[in-house]
């Protein structure tokens, strides 16, 4: 046991998180959405498309995203971690909190779906991966701790107040949205 401590390299938490959640991570575009205020004059925006992350929770097709990744989209796409690429259709919306249910009109015949986990026992400054595709490349990793539990927002035009929000400080840039944490 010595010797393998001092001659192997022990993977960390969160490459072990990553290498785990990886095959169950995809990339969401919303073609022909509308541009999206908060990306600014982003590549993205000009082009008329969002991008954001999803996680596979049936593997079947069925991905779990943030609905303000896909709203306003007159197309959305999903691509697998194998590279494949599928249309959804938008299965459910839940706009209180931001979420999104679509389903793969086509998927991989070995996709798998994340194992989903409870908050329940949940505490500050416990160990948390954001995985996803920032600014549409990727997927990537950050690992951080827990900073707070049962936050709230308000959007910024004050019309809608989301909470029981868990605060972290792992990165988490545009094009996260969606993925899993």
């Amino acid at each position: 046991v010595l010797h393998t401590l001092e001659t192997a390299q022990i993977p960390s938490v969160a490459s072990k998180a990553f290498e785990a959640i990886r095959p169950s991570v995809v990339r969401v575009i919303g073609l022909g959405a509308e541009p999206d205020p908060g990306e600014g004059n982003s590549p993205a925006s000009r082009a008329g498309y969002g991008i954001g992350s999803g996680v596979v929770i049936i593997d079947k097709g069925t991905i779990l995203t943030n609905l303000h990744v896909v709203s306003g989209a007159k197309r959305v796409t999903v691509k697998f971690y194998d590279g494949s690429e599928s249309d959804v259709d938008l299965i459910r919306v839940y706009p209180e909190n931001d979420l999104a249910v679509i389903k793969a009109r086509k998927v991989p015949d070995d996709l798998e779906s994340a194992t989903l986990g409870s908050t329940g026992n949940l505490r500050p400054g416990d160990e948390v991966v954001a995985v996803g595709f920032p600014f549409g490349i990727g997927p990537s990793v950050s690992a951080g701790v827990v900073s707070g539990l049962d936050r709230s927002f308000r959007s910024p035009e004050g019309k809608q107040v989301m909470t029981g929000l868990i605060q972290f400080d792992a990165a988490a840039n545009p094009g996260n949205s969606g993925g899993p944490l």
